[in-house]
C-alpha cells in the first residue's frame, strides 16, 4: 500500500471518528463499565478461592466432626489416632452483650493462623478473631475481659473451622456483634475452663472420619461437605465469581450488538468510497481500516478496564472479608493477566469477526445487477394503516430488522440485570424480616453439652438429628412432643417447613427419605402436614416419647438433645453453646450489609447502562435514518410523524420484554440461592415483589420519553 493511500486512508479513520465519537465512547465506556467490573469480580473471587484452599491445607481442616455420647467406649484409643482431635470449648460473656467460643490451641486439626499481633506466648494472652475485635473497637495490646478473668489480648487469628464465626449451624450469617472466637494457652484453658468445658470430636482425613462414624455411636455428626462455618466462606466466594461470568458474558453480547450497529452504519456511509475502492482492485487492502477506530478504542477501553481491575480488586476481596475471618491472602496476579489478555483478545476477535459479516455485503458483478430487476417495494399489505409514521416503522422493520432487534435484545439483557439485582435484594430483606416471627424460641440449649436444667413448665426439651439425602445434603430432623407449643406440629406424623416443602417440592402424604452420615441407615417420615417458617427447611418427627428417629429394622439415629425454652434458662446461660432468636435475627442482619454493598453497585451500573444503550440506540437510529427522516420532513410528515417512524411500537415491545425480564430474574435468582446455598438449613425464597418491575419499566419509560423528546425536537430543526 503506497504512502499517499495510507495518508488518505488515516484521514478518513479521522474523519469517521471525529463524526461518531459519541458512539466509540458508547462503546468505550460500556466496555469499560462490563469488563472492568465482571474481571474484577472474577480476579477478586478466584484470589480468595485459592487463598481459601491454600489456607485449609497447610492448616489442616477437618474432614468432619462428631459428638460423643457420655458412655461412649474406645474414648482413649480413639484420640490416639493421627489426624483426630478432641476439640474444647467454652463460651464467655464480657464484651459488650456478645459471647465469645474460647478453645485451647490445637495440634491436629484446624490449627489457627495469626494474621495480627503475635501468637499466644504468656499464660495470660488471648488470640480473638479480627471482625469480633473489629466490630468491637479491639486492638492487640488493649486488655480484655471474658467471664470473671482479664486476659492480653496478644493477636487476631482465625482457623478453618471458624472462618464463618457463627454460634450455631441454625445461623445465615456470622454476627461479630454477638460471637466470636478466640485461644487461650492449653494449661490455661485447663486451669480455668476444662470442667465446664463442651467437646466434640475433630477429624481431619475423610476416610477415617467414615470408619469412625461407623463404629461408634455418636449424637450428633457433621461432615465438612455439610459444614456451613466451613462451605459458608466458600460459597460466599464463588457467588461474586459465578454472577461475574454471568456479566461478563451479558456485556460481550452488547459490545457485539453496539459493533455490529456501528459497522452497520460504517457501511451505510462509506458504500460510494468502498465502491471506489473495489473498481480500483483495492477492496481487500482498504477493508482492514475500516474497523481501526474501534479496534483503538476497544484497546484503550480495554487498558482503562485492565487498570480499573487491578486497582479495585483487593478493595472487593475485602468485601466479603468484612464478614468473614479470611486468612492472609494475596492477588492472584496470573489469573488478572490472563484474563486480561484474554479480554482483549475477545474483544478484538469480536470486532474482526462483526465487521466482516456486518459491514461487508455481497457484491453482485455489474451484469448480474443488470440482468435481475429490481423488486416492487412491498408495503407488506398495511395499506389500511393510515398513520404513515407506524406503517413506515413496520416495513422499514422487516427490511431491516438488525437495528430494531439489538434495540431489544440490549433492553432485554440489560433489563434482565437489573431485575435480578433488585430482586436479591428485595428477596433478602424479606428474608431477614420474617426471621423473627419464624424463630419461635427466645433460645435453644445444647443441653447434652452441659449439666442437667431444671424441669420449667415452658421449657420444651427435643432431639436434633442431622440426616442426608440422596444428594448428600444434610437435614436437620427435629424431634418434638406431640402438640408441640414451639413448633406447629400435630399429634402424630411428619412435619415439614413451607421453606423444605418449597426447596424440596414435597407436599402432604409423600414420603421423606433420608440416611445416616454413613449412608447404611435408611429413615422414613411420612409426611403428615406442611407448616411452619419459609425460611428454614427443616423436617419435625412427632414422636411421644421423644426417641430419635428409627430405621425399618430399629437401627436409631444419631441424635442431640436440646432444650427450646421461652427466655433464659438459669442454669444453661453461658454454660453450654445457645442459640437465641436475637442472634438468629441479627445475623440475618449482616447479609443485608453485603448484599447492600454488592447489589447497590450492580444496579447503578445496570441503570446506568440501560440509559447509556437506550441513548445509544437513539443515536444510531438517527445516524441510520437521516436520508429517511429528510425525506419524509420534504413530504409534509410533522416531528411526531417521522418519531412514530423511527421508535412506532418500540416502547409497548420494550416494555413486554422488561416483564419477560422479570420473570426470568426471578428464576435466575432461585437458582443463585439454591446454587449458594444448597447445603444450609437456611433458606431465601425468591420475592415476588413488583417493586423490581415497577422500577425497571419507570426506567425504561422515563429514558424513552427522554429521547422521544430529543428527537422530536431535532427533527423539529431539521
Amino acid at each position: 500500500m503506497s504512502a499517499p493511500l495510507r495518508r488518505h486512508l488515516a484521514r478518513r479513520v479521522l474523519r469517521r471518528a471525529r463524526r461518531s465519537w459519541a458512539d466509540l465512547l458508547t462503546i468505550g465506556l460500556v466496555v469499560v463499565a462490563g469488563f472492568g467490573l465482571a474481571n474484577t469480580f472474577v480476579v477478586a473471587s478466584s484470589s480468595v478461592l485459592a487463598g481459601l484452599h491454600a489456607f485449609a491445607e497447610d492448616h489442616r481442616q477437618e474432614a468432619g466432626q462428631f459428638q460423643l455420647g457420655p458412655r461412649a467406649d474406645g474414648r482413649d484409643g480413639l484420640l490416639a489416632q493421627d489426624g483426630v482431635e478432641l476439640v474444647r470449648s467454652v463460651d464467655l460473656g464480657g464484651v459488650a452483650e456478645a459471647s465469645v467460643r474460647v478453645f485451647p490451641p490445637r495440634a491436629e486439626v484446624n490449627t489457627y493462623q495469626v494474621v495480627a499481633g503475635r501468637d499466644l506466648r504468656d499464660g495470660d494472652d488471648l488470640l480473638l478473631d479480627a471482625r469480633f475485635a473489629d466490630h468491637h473497637g479491639l486492638v492487640p495490646g488493649e486488655r480484655v475481659r471474658l467471664g470473671d478473668d482479664e486476659y492480653h489480648l496478644a493477636g487476631l487469628a482465625t482457623a478453618p473451622d471458624y472462618m464463618t464465626t457463627k454460634s450455631s449451624e441454625l445461623e445465615l450469617q456470622p454476627n461479630p456483634d454477638r460471637f466470636g472466637i478466640g485461644f487461650v494457652p492449653a494449661p490455661t484453658f485447663d486451669d480455668r475452663y476444662a470442667a465446664r468445658a463442651s467437646e466434640y470430636v475433630a477429624v481431619h482425613d475423610a476416610a477415617t472420619f467414615d470408619r469412625l462414624v461407623t463404629d461408634l455411636d455418636p449424637v450428633m455428626v457433621r461432615d465438612a461437605a455439610n459444614n456451613s462455618r466451613i462451605q459458608q466462606v466458600l460459597g460466599d466466594s464463588e457467588a461474586p465469581r459465578d454472577l461475574a461470568v454471568l456479566i461478563f458474558a451479558v456485556f460481550t453480547a452488547v459490545v457485539v450488538a453496539l459493533l455490529a450497529v456501528y459497522h452497520f452504519e460504517t457501511r451505510r456511509s462509506e458504500a460510494a468510497a468502498r465502491a471506489t475502492f473495489d473498481r480500483l482492485g483495492l477492496g481487500s487492502a482498504t477493508a482492514p481500516h475500516y474497523r481501526v477506530e474501534t479496534a483503538v478504542t476497544l484497546v484503550l477501553a480495554w487498558a482503562v478496564a485492565t487498570a480499573v481491575c487491578a486497582v479495585a480488586a483487593r478493595p472487593v476481596m475485602g468485601i466479603n472479608g468484612a464478614l468473614y475471618n479470611y486468612p492472609r491472602i494475596e492477588l492472584d496476579g496470573a489469573v488478572l493477566w490472563s484474563l486480561s489478555l484474554g479480554t482483549l483478545v475477545l474483544l478484538l476477535l469480536a470486532d474482526l469477526v462483526v465487521q466482516r459479516l456486518v459491514a461487508r455485503p455481497p457484491v453482485r458483478s455489474a451484469r448480474r445487477r443488470a440482468l435481475v430487476r429490481a423488486p416492487r417495494p412491498s408495503t407488506l399489505g398495511l395499506r389500511a394503516v393510515r398513520d404513515v409514521g407506524l406503517r413506515l416503522r413496520v416495513v422499514t422493520a422487516a427490511r431491516a430488522p438488525r437495528e430494531p432487534l439489538s434495540l431489544l435484545v440490549l433492553v432485554a439483557v440489560v433489563a434482565l440485570f437489573v431485575n435480578f439485582a433488585l430482586l436479591l435484594k428485595t428477596s433478602v430483606d424479606e428474608w431477614v424480616a420474617s426471621l423473627a416471627d419464624d424463630t419461635p424460641y427466645s433460645r435453644m440449649y445444647l443441653a447434652a453439652a452441659g449439666p442437667p436444667a431444671r424441669d420449667r413448665p415452658d421449657d420444651e426439651p427435643a432431639l436434633m438429628s442431622t440426616l442426608y439425602d440422596a444428594e448428600g445434603v444434610a437435614q436437620v430432623v427435629l424431634t418434638v412432643a406431640p402438640g408441640s407449643r414451639m413448633f406447629p406440629v400435630g399429634e402424630d406424623g411428619a412435619t415439614v417447613t413451607r421453606a423444605f416443602a418449597e426447596k424440596y417440592d414435597v407436599a402432604a402424604g409423600d414420603t421423606v427419605r433420608l440416611a445416616d452420615a454413613t449412608g447404611t441407615r435408611a429413615f422414613r417420615f411420612e409426611v403428615a402436614a406442611v407448616a411452619g417458617s419459609r425460611t428454614s427447611a427443616m423436617v419435625y418427627d412427632v414422636d411421644p416419647d421423644l426417641a430419635p428417629p428409627t430405621t425399618a429394622d430399629g437401627g436409631a439415629a444419631a441424635a442431640l438433645p436440646v432444650l427450646f425454652t421461652a427466655g433464659a434458662h438459669p442454669d444453661l446461660e453461658d454454660v453450654v453453646p445457645t442459640v437465641s432468636r436475637e442472634a438468629v435475627v441479627s445475623s440475618g442482619a449482616q447479609i443485608v450489609r453485603i448484599i447492600d454493598a454488592q447489589v447497590s453497585l450492580l444496579v447503578g451500573i445496570a441503570l446506568a447502562m440501560l440509559v447509556l444503550l437506550l441513548w445509544s440506540v437513539y443515536r444510531f437510529t438517527h445516524a441510520t435514518r437521516a436520508d429517511m427522516v429528510r425525506v419524509l420532513r420534504q413530504n409534509g410528515i410533522g416531528a411526531a410523524g417521522v418519531n412514530r417512524a423511527l421508535f412506532g411500537f418500540t416502547v409497548p415491545a420494550v416494555v413486554l420484554l422488561v416483564a419477560l425480564a422479570y420473570l426470568g430474574a426471578r428464576v435466575m435468582v432461585r437458582e443463585f440461592f439454591d446454587r449458594i446455598m444448597a447445603t444450609f438449613t437456611s433458606y431465601v425464597p425468591a420475592s415476588a415483589a413488583p417493586v423490581p418491575l415497577l422500577v425497571t419499566t419507570a426506567v425504561v419509560l422515563a429514558t424513552f420519553a427522554v429521547v422521544a423528546w430529543r428527537s422530536r425536537t431535532r427533527v423539529a430543526r431539521a
